[in-house]
């Protein structure tokens, strides 16, 4: 933001420190994170990465502050879920695609 940064397109300096670095990035970030080209097992493909962030109604499930009603559901159909005890704002993680490009 001090740099005047429209988006940032992470590219494989930011994919070798890993996804933990990347979510710590973005969180101190006022733009967008969008896709670039990236090679996969030597083939170019588009990767296009958007940051989960969390909102209100995902601390219904998400949050630190969940119903036993609602734990008790969680573990019964996601027994290795671990996703709680975010508060609003934070990064849950990222949605990514990738698709080869012709």
């Amino acid at each position: 933001d001090l740099m005047g940064y429209q988006a940032l397109a992470p590219g494989p300096g930011e994919f070798a420190l890993g996804v933990d670095y990347l979510l710590e990035m973005r969180s101190f970030a006022s733009f967008p994170f969008v896709g670039r080209n990236v090679f996969k097992d030597g083939e170019r493909v588009f990767r296009y990465m958007k940051a989960i962030p969390t909102k209100g109604p995902c601390l219904t499930c998400h949050g630190s502050n969940v119903s036993p009603s609602v734990k008790a559901k969680i573990a019964e159909f996601y027994p290795e879920d671990q996703a709680t005890g975010f508060a609003l704002g934070d990064m849950r993680g990222a949605f990514t695609i990738t698709q080869p490009v012709p």
